[in-house]
């Protein structure tokens, strides 16, 4: 039985890491397809294709999951547990539970099953203003990736432009 549940774990570890890197990928543009290059065909080509910008695009994914972490924290949260054991006495415990059967309340049998189940519902009234300031944070830290984007765009689209036009200036 655990080689099966052992074999059944590394198969499903295998698919979750095999299906991690089939995530959508950005293919290059097709050159062949292009009669003139032009300045802004050159830009969004170098936007489409420039891995720096979908880093970027990730980064800002990664905030926005800040963000809803954050908002998640003033929902009220649900935990259940539930334990289970098979409990074997030793020889003294044993006699104990025989001699004394109605103390306890327990089984008076050498090996029992012992198990406990519960529900614990929270909701965080006030905690000194941490989860605004966490929202906030996040929030600007949002922001800053979707500036730092832009950025890097730009970056990119003048370096292209450079690019292009010194390359005319040197075809004449």
């Amino acid at each position: 039985m655990k080689y099966c549940i052992t074999v059944l774990l590394l198969i499903c570890c295998t698919i979750a890491t095999a299906r991690a890197g089939d995530e959508a990928r950005v293919s290059p543009p097709d050159l062949a397809s292009v009669r003139e290059l032009d300045l802004e065909t050159a830009q969004r080509m170098a936007l489409q294709s420039n891995p720096d910008m979908a880093a970027a695009q990730a980064r800002i994914e990664q905030a926005r999951a800040r963000v809803r972490q954050a908002v998640a924290a003033w929902w009220p949260s649900i935990d259940l547990n539930a334990t289970g054991s098979r409990v074997r006495r030793s020889d003294s415990a044993y006699a104990v539970a025989q001699f004394f059967p109605s103390i306890s309340g327990q089984s008076t049998d050498r090996i029992y099953d012992q198990s406990a189940a519960s529900l614990q519902a929270t909701w965080v009234l006030f905690d000194g203003f941490y989860r605004s300031f966490s929202q906030q944070q996040a929030e600007f830290g949002e922001k800053s990736q979707e500036a730092a984007r832009l950025d890097a765009q730009r970056q990119l689209v003048s370096a292209v432009a450079e690019a292009f036009f010194n390359a005319q200036l040197a075809q004449t």
